[in-house]
């Protein structure tokens, strides 16, 4: 609808009136002297010449004085507008950058160079856990603040040097005594004379980003070591699987009671703590090829109450806070026994006078704020299973290395040097958890070891087989095994018990003899790791020509994580090297009985 007609219309209705008064009022002001002399000599004539004269000039006097005024009005109007404008505007502008400031995450403040903050954001006083901004005026930066009181003189001494900091990394001490990281990047102000009256900046927490930079580090030192580990104890394991093999066949041609039983007894010995120190180093380096399956690690746990009561000794008390019910998790009972185990170990050395170990078993859940507080937790169902001792405790440069191999936290050379805690950082991470470390000095530790939640049923436990005869009686195995001296052994050791024995040193050998012989094999006995083609792939080509032929595998050491993984997928028997004689026979005379 138009309505440009009914607003000039308006717009008229307006002015005519102001243009009629303003037409009298001059009127009035050009005869003002007139009727003011006419009132005092009425006897005058009224438009006489003077009087007209008069009048004239005194009313263009008088609106000379008006329009001046009239003009004057409206550039005080205009000023006054303009003053609200600008007024209005920089009150904006303020209330703008004062919700910037007031709602910032990052900490705004400006500083004195006695050591004040003159401002400051809430953001400020949240971060470093002052209950409000004027309480966080009233401290000392560098005693109060500043984690290392000289690093405040080191910064202001650099910052009036240079005139600004850039992205600076400071650690600063929270009310509570907690140590934050803060970058800071901040500018000196001078006044006129070059004086130095405050410093204007900005804090940002980097705490988390340098824990998750550590943690980074601390996983690719790891992996590196573990690579070492894992291959040293790939030939290692190849060794003792040759000196036990053949420790075994001596014994059973030793004469009893001869002194040579004593000598092997002493080497089997050895073999064995050779055989452990392997298999912590496998286990430290991830790579350990391990059977995964649903276990309660509360029953676990349960049952483990006694070798820690063992271990703990005299003068250390035990005490156990078990859930209720179940806490089902995929893993390895085995290594996460030897994990517990080497916590208790690891607390035990920690408290050289005596005192108490808590082990406790809970299930949590990790949302994704606390996930982002942890590094290298995610959200998620889990397991917690965690140690904890009143013993002296850790500072924060010892709980950064603890679970490097050999690193030792005692005074006295040697004592508590070892792979435990590294076996147990390798161990939880291969179930695809991981540690929490809490401890302070004199105030003991706890450390928490997370496993994820499994929805599987736990499996009814395995029957061995119960007959006393292991031997073979002629079935034919396919034997591959790259390294000559296990396989010498090992056909050997089953030909001695009644097997047919056919061995090659690489997966195309293999091929050639399974061919040769018409596939006419009972078993497949092979390595995982074979020069060429590995175990895993060899044995899914023999399938494509006799599929359902049982196979064993075994190993001292795979890097290739996916083979692994296809070995459990496919349920394929798997022996940890080094084997001995009664656990191989024994696994062969199940598969084998297990197809008829």
């Amino acid at each position: 609808m138009d309505t440009s007609g009914n607003d000039s219309g308006i717009a008229s209705g307006r002015i005519m009136p102001r243009l009629f008064l303003l037409l009298v009022a001059v009127v009035l002001m050009t005869n003002l002297g007139a009727l003011v002399d006419k009132v005092f000599h009425p006897e005058i004539e009224y438009f006489d010449e003077e009087h007209l004269m008069v009048g004239f000039f005194t009313g263009l006097m008088t609106m000379i004085l008006f329009g001046g005024l009239a003009f004057y009005a409206r550039s005080l109007e205009k000023a006054l507008a303009k003053y609200k404008k600008a007024k209005l505007a920089r009150q904006q502008s303020d209330d703008k950058y004062r919700h910037l400031f007031e709602t910032s995450k990052d900490i705004i403040f400006i500083s004195s160079p006695s050591g004040r903050f003159l401002d400051i954001n809430p953001a400020g006083a949240e971060l470093l856990g002052y209950s409000s901004v004027d309480e966080l005026k009233k401290i000392n930066l560098a005693q109060d603040l500043y984690y290392s009181p000289v690093d405040r003189e080191k910064y202001k001494k650099q910052i009036e040097s240079q005139g600004y900091l850039k992205d600076c990394e400071i650690i600063m001490r929270k009310k509570s005594g907690e140590k934050v990281i803060v970058s800071v990047s901040a500018e000196v102000v001078r006044d006129k004379d070059g004086t130095v009256t405050s410093y204007w900046g900005m804090m940002r927490d980097i705490t988390r980003q340098k824990d998750m930079e550590k943690q980074l580090l601390q996983t690719q030192r790891m992996e590196s070591v573990g690579n070492m580990a894992g291959g040293i104890a790939h030939d290692f394991n190849n060794n003792l699987t040759t000196i036990r093999g053949y420790e075994e066949m001596a014994m059973a041609e030793a004469p009893a009671g001869s002194v040579l039983r004593d000598y092997l007894d002493e080497i089997r010995t050895a073999a064995d703590q050779a055989s452990d120190l392997t298999g912590q180093l496998l286990m430290f380096s991830q790579y350990h090829p391990v059977d995964m399956m649903p276990m309660d690690v509360n029953k676990l746990v349960a049952n483990l109450v006694g070798r820690i009561d063992q271990i703990a000794g005299e003068g250390v008390t035990v005490s156990t806070d078990l859930i209720e019910g179940m806490s089902i998790v995929k893993g390895n009972g085995q290594n996460i026994e030897q994990t517990i185990i080497n916590m208790v170990k690891n607390a035990k050395t920690a408290m050289p006078d005596g005192g108490h170990i808590l082990v406790k078993t809970e299930n949590v859940k990790i949302d994704h704020a606390n996930a982002s507080e942890h590094p290298g937790s995610y959200p998620g169902e889990f397991c917690c299973v965690s140690v904890t001792d009143t013993g002296i405790g850790m500072d924060d440069e010892t709980r950064e290395r603890i679970f490097e191999p050999f690193f030792t936290t005692s005074v006295e050379i040697g004592r508590s040097a070892g792979l435990g805690l590294s076996v147990a950082y390798g161990v939880v991470t291969q179930h695809d958890g991981w540690v929490d470390v809490t401890s302070s000095p004199g105030e003991g530790s706890t450390f928490q070891l997370f496993f994820p939640m499994s929805s599987e049923k736990v499996l009814p436990e395995t029957v061995s087989v119960e007959s006393e005869d292991l031997r073979g009686h002629g079935e034919k195995i396919l034997l591959v095994e790259d390294d000559e001296a296990v396989r010498k052994l090992t056909e050997r050791m089953l030909e001695q018990n009644g097997y047919v024995v056919m061995g090659a040193g690489d997966a195309n050998t293999a091929f050639d003899v399974f061919a040769r012989e018409k596939g006419e094999f009972e078993l497949i006995f092979s390595d995982v790791a074979l020069p060429g083609e590995n175990g895993v792939k060899l044995v899914e080509h023999l399938h494509s020509y006799k599929p359902g032929l049982p196979v064993l595998l075994v190993s001292g050491y795979t890097d290739v994580i996916g083979d692994w993984r296809f070995v459990q997928e496919k349920g394929y028997r798997f022996l940890q090297k080094p084997y001995v004689l009664p656990n191989l026979l024994q696994t062969l005379r199940e598969l084998l009985e297990s197809q008829n």
